[in-house]
């Protein structure tokens, strides 16, 4: 079951989103040609297709009944229009909580090769991934301009700034990309802790632990407007403050800080 802190429910709008047509499996072509022909142009924004509904119709209840999910700041989250959701990643069942918390359609990018597998091909972009070839060398760029395609279209689009999963469980340096993002669209970034999912599904694990606890708490939104100074000042002050609000948000501990702990540790015992 999720609850939310604050005491207020949160709107859904993906049960009318899913009325377009199916978008997997233009993903699915899209990424035969490219494997065929080479790196093809950033594929355009579109609708979530049946796939979305139909999932998460079948996934709901599943999800409420394995696992309990608290939410804490939920009314962070706006009703309608754009949003950035920043968070970190300790576990590839990140997604899949985040998908069930918002409860908005929820577009986070994924590797093209989840498509390559049956068990991931139809389920993760029905419930809102976009397939991104990393092996390219522009993919970040081709990241940034779908993100940009789902936010003026008024969606929500949830990122990772660490850029992948945390290998051991510590808060890692952000990239700039949501802050680029944020600057370029004029939207907030809110930012997410997500706490217990590592005990679900440890790296390395490929099936979910049931009758476990995930908390998600949702900060105060980041808006780029209230910052000043050169594009790249910006971008570092904003992708800090994320990092810092995460941070705060999930409890982790800063491996940049950890390293320089155990480094003076050794430091001091040589010393002796």
């Amino acid at each position: 079951m999720v609850g939310d802190g604050a005491g207020t429910a949160v709107v859904s709008d993906w049960w009318p989103s899913a009325l377009g047509a199916g978008r997997w499996r233009r993903s699915r072509r899209a990424s035969k040609r490219r494997k065929t022909s080479g790196p093809a142009e950033t594929p355009p924004v579109e609708r979530f297709g049946p796939g979305y509904a139909l999932a998460r119709l079948i996934a709901t209840p599943v999800y409420r009944l394995l696992w309990h999910v608290h939410v804490e700041g939920g009314t962070q989250l706006p009703r309608r229009g754009p949003a950035i959701v920043a968070a970190n990643h300790v576990s590839f069942f990140d997604s899949v909580v985040l998908v069930m918390t918002v409860r908005r359609t929820l577009s986070f990018v994924g590797k093209v090769e989840y498509l390559d597998s049956w068990k991931t091909r139809r389920v993760l972009p029905a419930l809102g991934m976009i397939p991104v070839d990393r092996s390219d060398g522009r993919r970040a760029v081709a990241a940034l301009k779908i993100a940009a395609g789902v936010l003026k279209a008024g969606g929500m689009f949830a990122i990772y700034p660490e850029g992948t999963r945390s290998p051991d469980g510590d808060l890692h340096a952000g990239h700039t990309g949501a802050a680029y993002l944020s600057m370029a669209s004029g939207v907030a970034i809110v930012p997410a802790g997500i706490v217990g999912t590592h005990r679900i599904q440890p790296p390395g694990t490929r099936i979910p632990r049931p009758f476990r606890g995930v908390t998600v708490r949702f900060g105060e939104p980041i808006d780029p407007a209230a910052y000043t100074g050169s594009r790249r000042h910006r971008r570092r002050l904003i992708t800090n403050d994320v990092m810092t609000a995460i941070q705060s948000l999930s409890g982790q501990i800063n491996a940049e800080q950890s390293v320089g702990a155990a480094h003076a540790a050794a430091s001091s015992v040589e010393h002796r």
